[in-house]
């Protein structure tokens, strides 16, 4: 309990709460308004060596002969001289050092008036199990001496002192007559019949009666046949069990209603017959009145439980129910009846009963309020519904928690509205996404049947010529190769030409031609090979436009690929050549659009080209000699289908990037560099052109692999 401070309510009267619903804090906040006994808290100082006051109830206030906003927050040392601190700070003391309730009386004088109180000190821990508050409950027991000394007098009395009994009956009588509760003496005939014997001052101020008026007379004479029976009721019961007898009763006064506790004391005789009673009555008016106040609140607060829409439960300590309110029927079908006494996780989803082992363990751990916890119930029917929670702990005085109170929405109809606007969002999503696929593909189709037919007439018109020249280079090698005959034998039989033709031989190095232009022709016609090579490919590359399935070697569109990218695999100033292995299985031809599969395989060695060349920029060339990159394009036969796979040994593919690799316009290239929808076309082409598969393999710093699969033959 943290320290309290004295405000409009007690904080002390908070933690006085039973396990019930929260509704009886207005009960207990009047039990400490109104407990005739006094009640003060003391703060626990460095483990029992000083005590703070922090609290004190009405009661207290009023037994106390200092203000008590004197003492409010300060110690004992603070606020009474050590003489009269010291009986109370070792009872303290004990209290602390034991754990133990310590009970003990002090006698005090007051303006020359001697006064007793009975003090019992209880220890409060905290949630460390150290005491760190101490209540203290006050009692006056001055009447209470009193009557110990009056049966003192009264059996001195009785041993024959007259004077001394004439003495203490008037002490008697002066303790009868002053007392603030009313007394009533009853003569109890041997017929049966009650009479009036007399009652105290008290008793005139509550029933408007003078005790001169009653002595004599019968409860009917006084207050009528029908209250005179309740009382004989009550009287004749106390006769018969020859014991005291307690009950609660109320009359009317002046126009107000009055209740009373009153407790019948036989008196016997030498006999043993009962020829007395004596009736002590307390004001109980105001209790009752709070009682009263309380079932009103409560019948108010549980007509607004049972009607609320929601559901509100309380479940123990160790997770059964302990109330839940009629709702539960008309959302989830279960009786009330079913549920209690049963755990909180019993129809709750398999999934969530893990939210709803947490949700409890927080609030026993934190002591705070949890709320909007989502999870699912299950219906009677069998159907799960969402609802929403909230749970709050229920605390005792010490501050423990005895028992945990909550609320349960539905929200299945929100719930489904969600997931239908999730639905429709995901519905637009891959719609868009579709869209977008749709739109490059088809703005890619257009570029790459264009550039099919671009390509096409250029290697038509490029072929003519080079067929010319091709076609014409061996003629001119054997005409050449007969003009250097020709001359060697003009060398041979015109040894001394003349002069000026020397001089012309020196001036064209004869010789030098005669040994270069041969090799000259040669490297002509590797040239003109290189171009029909090249031409060769770009038909073959440019077949974008095709309808239909055709058959087709796969291996030539690869090394068609290969050809077209060949300026970008050689060395050059910065870098060695990049090595391309391949590793060719014994494929059958295999029915596809060849121009297609051309630019699936010019999108995956190009990408490989561009990681292995953006790598090769930032090793030192040594490096690169030690550890050359390298592409390994690797076919097998594998029964109904063909992979094809592409290997490259560059820096790889980080997971994040992986996961997004074929969606459309996702790109790692800088701006300019790349569209992002080369391998997003390229997994169309593979997936739905040609119902295949298309996979990538890549570890960072180890190299990247795709796996093309696709069937031999389609439909």
């Amino acid at each position: 309990m943290e320290y309290i401070k004295q405000q409009n309510l007690n904080p002390v009267q908070d933690k006085l709460l039973t396990p019930n619903s929260i509704e009886n804090a207005d009960f207990f906040r009047n039990i400490w308004d109104v407990v005739e006994c006094g009640i003060m808290v003391l703060d626990v100082l460095d483990n029992g060596a000083e005590y703070r006051f922090a609290a004190f109830n009405p009661a207290f206030q009023r037994m106390s002969v200092m203000p008590t906003e004197t003492l409010l927050g300060k110690t004992l040392k603070e606020t009474l001289p050590d003489t009269v601190v010291k009986p109370y700070r070792v009872k303290y003391i004990e209290c602390v050092r034991t754990g133990k309730t310590v009970s003990f009386e002090e006698q005090f004088w007051v303006d020359g008036k001697q006064s007793w109180w009975q003090l019992d000190v209880a220890p409060l821990r905290d949630e460390n199990s150290q005491v760190h508050q101490l209540v203290i409950k006050v009692k006056d027991i001055t009447t209470h001496k009193a009557e110990i000394e009056e049966r003192q007098v009264i059996q001195q009395a009785l041993q024959g002192n007259e004077e001394y009994l004439r003495n203490q009956e008037q002490f008697l009588r002066s303790i009868y007559d002053g007392a603030q509760n009313p007394f009533i003496v009853v003569d109890v005939l041997e017929n049966g019949e009650y009479h009036y014997a007399g009652w105290n001052k008290a008793a005139e101020a509550i029933t408007g009666i003078k005790r001169q008026e009653i002595r004599g007379k019968t409860f009917e004479d006084i207050f009528g046949a029908i209250e005179a029976a309740k009382l004989r009721k009550h009287y004749d019961k106390c006769v018969q069990l020859g014991q005291t007898k307690s009950f609660e009763d109320f009359f009317l006064h002046d126009g107000q209603t009055f209740w009373l506790l009153t407790q019948l004391h036989p008196l016997f005789d030498n006999d043993g017959r009962i020829y007395r009673i004596v009736a002590t009555c307390i004001d109980i008016s105001e209790r009752k009145r709070v009682e009263e106040a309380l079932r009103i609140s409560e019948a108010r607060f549980r007509g607004l439980v049972e009607n609320a829409n929601d559901i509100i439960f309380e479940y123990s300590a160790d997770g059964k129910f302990t109330y839940v309110s009629p709702r539960i029927v008309d959302i989830f079908g279960h009786q009330v009846s079913e549920l209690i006494g049963k755990q909180t996780s019993s129809n709750v989803h398999p999934e969530d009963v893990v939210k709803i082992t947490a949700l409890s363990k927080y609030v026993v751990e934190t002591g705070k309020k949890q709320e909007g916890i989502e999870f699912r119930i299950q219906h009677q029917d069998g159907r799960y519904i969402w609802v929403t929670c909230s749970v709050s702990p229920v605390l005792d005085s010490l501050g423990n928690i005895t028992a945990m109170q909550g609320i349960l929405r539905d929200i299945h109809e929100k719930k489904a509205a969600e997931e239908s606007l999730q639905q429709k969002a995901q519905d637009l999503e891959q719609a868009l996404q579709q869209l977008q696929r749709t739109q490059a593909q088809l703005v890619q189709s257009e570029k790459m049947s264009s550039l099919g037919q671009l390509v096409a007439g250029v290697a038509h018109e490029i072929n003519n010529p080079v067929s010319f020249i091709y076609s014409n280079l061996e003629p001119a090698k054997s005409y050449i190769n007969d003009l250097l005959h020709l001359v060697y034998l003009y060398q041979k039989y015109h040894p001394n030409p003349a002069s000026t033709i020397t001089e012309e031989i020196n001036a064209i190095d004869l010789e030098f031609i005669k040994i270069d232009l041969p090799k000259l022709l040669t490297s002509m016609k590797m040239g003109a090979d290189r171009i029909k090579q090249i031409v060769l490919s770009l038909r073959n590359f440019s077949r974008m436009d095709e309808a239909e399935y055709k058959e087709v070697n796969i291996h030539e569109g690869i090394d068609s690929t290969l050809v077209i990218l060949e300026h970008r695999i050689k060395a050059t100033i910065n870098r060695p050549a990049i090595n391309i292995t391949k590793q060719y299985g014994n494929l059958p031809l295999v029915e596809c659009y060849a121009g297609q599969l051309n630019q699936v395989f010019m999108n995956i060695i190009g990408n490989a080209l561009d990681a292995l060349e953006e790598r090769d920029l930032k090793r030192p060339l040594a490096d690169i000699e030690i550890l050359p990159s390298y592409i390994n394009i690797t076919t097998e036969n594998n029964n109904k289908y063909i992979n094809i796979k592409i290997t490259d040994n560059g820096s790889g593919i980080p997971p994040s990037v992986q996961k997004r690799l074929f969606d459309p316009f996702f790109t790692t290239k800088p701006i300019g560099k790349g569209t992002g929808m080369g391998l997003s076309i390229s997994y169309q082409i593979i997936t739905e052109k040609h119902h295949g598969d298309l996979q990538c393999i890549s570890s960072p710093e180890q190299g990247t692999t795709f796996i093309i699969k696709i069937p031999i033959k389609q439909g």
